[in-house]
């Protein structure tokens, strides 16, 4: 198991996944349910292509304050759990507290509703879901 969470430039818990400038990622033993390495992944193309770069790297679980409906429907097609609404937090914690069943994510902070919206990360995705952005 591979656990994947935001960070911003700071290295600090990214409360929007697609803003996010690296990942956390944690490597789990699925027996004793212990983080066996932490490392770091720099994303790669824009987000709305992330979820299947994250499905190379073996990612199995993204803890996220928000991630779009898009997002998220792509992570769960390509067999990555999307725990959305997920406080602030150290990130090591945050997967220490996942991993013990004590994680109690709220809603997303990413919960669109209505026509087209405008990210940080310019470009346009609209209620269906569906990106727009050149990848």
């Amino acid at each position: 198991m591979k656990i994947a969470i935001p960070l911003n430039d700071a290295r600090e818990f990214s409360a929007h996944y697609g803003a996010s400038s690296a990942l956390a990622c944690f490597e789990v033993n699925t027996a004793t349910r212990t983080i066996q390495v932490h490392s770091e992944l720099l994303p790669i193309g824009s987000p709305c292509s992330w979820p299947d770069w994250l499905k190379t790297e073996g990612i199995t679980v993204m803890l996220v304050g928000g991630m779009g409906g898009g997002a998220q429907k792509r992570c769960a097609t390509l067999g990555i759990e999307v725990v959305a609404g997920v406080p602030a937090g150290d990130p090591i914690e945050l997967a220490g507290r996942y991993l013990a069943g004590t994680l109690q994510p709220g809603k997303s902070s990413c919960s669109h509703t209505g026509d087209d919206h405008q990210h940080s990360h310019d470009h346009q995705h609209a209620d269906s879901g569906h990106c727009h952005c050149s990848h």
